[in-house]
């Protein structure tokens, strides 16, 4: 990289100003102080994806210096930015410099809290030596170093990829006055290029499947480093199947000339945004208040570890559904989940309405829910087959407010638990299909739940009002309302029953499609004034795991996008065009993500995932 290069990035940084902290001892090395320098956004409550860069100067020279204007450049562009040095050949020979790199990413994964940096999303960068170096290190750790931060992605400006066929060419003969076989000799400790060594310290040796995303930048004239590396590197990667992107600049030598920078500086700044992205992260735990798994693999529960998140995984009791119309085994299969997950997973019972007209139902259900919660269960779920398809014997719609059920709530309330509800469908449920409404596509392959094709059931006025009177009826019962209570096509109506009944809150679950449908000045007030009442859900559905890599991947996307469009302010496609995200300030996204899940259901306190 050249300061050409540093000083146009500056140049176009954005306004906001980072903040700055050159010179920080990182390790000490033969009785001196190895230094970095960090730039990172603004405090503002969130963590920040990392980037480290590593200087280039045949492992013998250079300096973090130069990298100081890209550093504030990324700063500005919501990443946090190191550039350190290391211990120089020849006196200190390879693997010292992979070692220095090791304790610098330590340091900063010690300080992580402190600087707001987000160690699971961490990128390095380098050129020349710098690029081999930091290839390395994102390929193959120095043996004893422990994986401080997630490389997640390299950026290799014309490094060396595979030491025993890197030769000058004929216009470089000498770098610095030193030819390929000195300057080998001096870094790691042979010229001999069948030597062992120089396969092993060869980034090529170490590439794998799997690996972190690389982005090549190379020039087709270069002297120093011929492009024919950047080439095996390339082919290799594609071979393993590898993300990657070879970007051959040319005519360019060892160097970035000054037409090739904003393209060097637009192919950075998206390699880091694909595959570390810019947008915050969460300083706390996130708590999905809304989910629907089946037994997972350990894959999903690692990742629900990589991200920090657990889940409230909400069981339910349709009887019109064949499979999910008895309580077992399914409250069974939940609770054995949630003993295996480590604290991640807890679990929520359902309302069995069957037999709600004989005079022991009430005692029989509070019975079977109270042996629910012996074995773990901190919630209960009453679902929209009450008040759309359940019928007396009478042939009469049985309502949420029916008699039958308080006796079951009154049990739901002494016990410490809380009620969530689906109660109702959207109210587009009640009107033809509409391509531009978020659920179309789910009444097409669900009829039974489109009420537009069911005029004989209950509006969803009287659902709704019937749902009022219940929660008037047990004014100290704690009540969510799932899906944003099933009044998400306008936050105003949401505010109504906030407003009215102080023992409801909402959550956003599978939501977010009709708040983006709102005018955003008015979802993100409502999110405002009513921070301490909005619990985020995600309705995570995996019933069956037929592909755990794809649903995996899947759920890290909606994750990302939910959290996303809830704290940044960034551009999301709808139906009528693009809309802004909400950009709630972190205090407002600690209490939707984590701190109302423990308000609203007490009982996530006491397990093991409760940390802040």
């Amino acid at each position: 990289m050249t300061r050409l290069w540093l000083t146009a990035a500056l140049c176009i940084a954005a306004a906001a100003q980072p903040q700055w902290q050159p010179d920080l001892s990182y390790v000490e090395r033969d009785g001196s102080q190895l230094k970095l320098d960090l730039a990172r956004p603004p405090d503002d409550g969130f963590l920040h994806p990392l980037v480290v860069f590593v200087h280039g100067g045949a492992w013998r020279s250079g300096s973090k210096a130069a990298y100081a204007p890209v550093l504030q450049m990324l700063a500005a562009r919501g990443y946090a930015a190191a550039a350190i040095d290391y211990r120089l050949a020849p006196r200190h020979r390879f693997p010292a410099q992979q070692e220095d790199i090791a304790a610098a990413l330590q340091f900063l994964a010690a300080h992580a809290r402190e600087w707001s940096i987000d160690t699971r999303r961490a990128a390095l960068a380098g050129d020349s030596a710098g690029g081999h170096l930091a290839l390395m290190q994102a390929l193959r750790p120095p043996a004893g170093s422990s994986p401080a931060v997630t490389i997640r992605a390299v950026i290799n400006i014309f490094g060396v990829a595979d030491l025993p066929t890197w030769h000058l060419s004929t216009e470089g003969e000498k770098l610095e006055g030193l030819t390929a076989g000195q300057i080998l000799a001096g870094a790691f400790g042979t010229s001999d290029r069948s030597s062992p060594i120089l396969k092993d310290a060869s980034p090529l040796t170490w590439l794998r499947a799997g690996g972190p995303a690389i982005l090549t930048l190379h020039g087709d004239a270069d002297p120093v480093v011929p492009i024919a590396q950047a080439r095996l590197l390339h082919q290799r990667l594609q071979e393993l199947g590898v993300p990657e992107r070879l970007e051959v600049l040319p005519g360019a030598g060892h160097t970035i000339a000054a037409n090739d920078i904003p393209q060097a500086v637009a192919l950075t700044l998206s390699h880091l945004n694909t595959y570390l992205g810019s947008y915050p992260s969460a300083a706390f735990q996130r708590i999905d208040s809304h989910a629907h798994i089946a037994p997972p693999p350990p894959a999903f529960l690692a990742l629900l570890d990589q991200l920090n998140i657990r889940l409230l995984n909400v069981t339910l009791i349709d009887p019109f559904q064949p499979g999910y119309d008895k309580p077992e085994p399914i409250a069974s299969m939940a609770a054995a989940i949630a003993a295996q997950a480590g604290g991640r997973i807890s679990w929520a019972a359902a309302l069995d309405s069957s037999g709600f007209e004989s005079p022991s139902y009430a005692a029989r259900e509070s019975a079977r829910l109270r042996a629910d919660f012996a074995r773990g269960a901190v919630a209960v779920k009453m679902y929209k087959a009450i008040g759309l398809r359940l019928q007396d014997a009478l042939g009469l719609y049985v309502l949420p407010d029916h008699p039958a059920f308080s006796p079951v709530l009154e049990t739901i309330e002494k016990d410490g638990r809380t009620l969530l509800t689906h109660l109702a469908e959207p109210l587009s449920s009640w009107s033809p299909l509409d391509p531009k409404d978020p659920h179309s596509a789910f009444y097409r392959l669900n009829p039974a739940w489109h009420m537009a094709q069911h005029p004989e059931r209950p509006s969803w006025q009287a659902v709704i009002d019937a749902r009022d009177r219940m929660l008037a009826a047990h004014p100290r019962l704690r009540v969510i309302g799932c899906h944003l209570g099933s009044m998400e096509h306008d936050v105003d109506e949401i505010a109504k029953r906030l407003d009215r009944f102080p023992n409801f809150a909402v959550d956003t679950t599978a939501r977010l499609p009709n708040l983006m449908l709102q005018p955003r000045d008015k979802v993100r007030s409502f999110f405002l004034k009513y921070q301490d009442r909005i619990l985020w859900g995600t309705d995570l559905m995996e019933l069956e795991w037929k592909d755990p890599a794809s649903a995996i991947q899947r759920t890290e996307r909606m994750y990302t996008s939910e959290w996303r469009y809830l704290v940044t302010s960034d551009s999301f496609p709808t139906s009528n065009g693009p809309v802004q995200g909400l950009a709630l300030p972190e205090p407002v996204a600690r209490k939707i993500f984590h701190e109302n899940a423990l308000k609203w259901i007490p009982l996530l306190n006491s397990s093991a995932g409760s940390k802040p």
